[in-house]
């Protein structure tokens, strides 16, 4: 955790192929092995449990949920997400604090 601009610095400087780096918020860096990531897991599952992964459905709202959006055969940005997430994103729903997942689950789950 640092102030956004040292974030940003730190960010830039740090190129370690081995890691997967990046801001969840603007004053936060993630620093994580290569293979440990939201859509490693959801892969994990998907072969434990045999789905397919045109029906996954991944909602995130910040730069460490971008690959799992981009994975899922759904993914789903939420309202409040910055502009470059919702932009690899299928669909953009209400903000977290709209209860914006509770929509996606009608819009798509339930067919509402």
């Amino acid at each position: 955790m640092a102030d956004p601009d040292k974030i940003n610095l730190l960010k830039k400087q740090l190129k370690i192929d081995s890691l997967n780096i990046y801001p969840s918020k603007p004053t936060y860096l993630e620093i994580m092995p290569k293979g440990a990531s939201k859509t490693s897991a959801i892969e994990i599952l998907r072969k434990k449990f045999n789905i397919k992964q045109s029906e996954i459905l991944a909602a995130g709202d910040n730069y460490n949920d971008m690959d799992m959006i981009e994975y899922a055969g759904l993914g789903v940005a939420m309202g409040n997400a910055p502009d470059e997430v919702k932009k690899c994103a299928d669909f953009v729903t209400l903000s977290n604090d709209e209860d914006g997942v509770a929509e996606v689950i009608k819009k798509f789950c339930l067919g509402n």
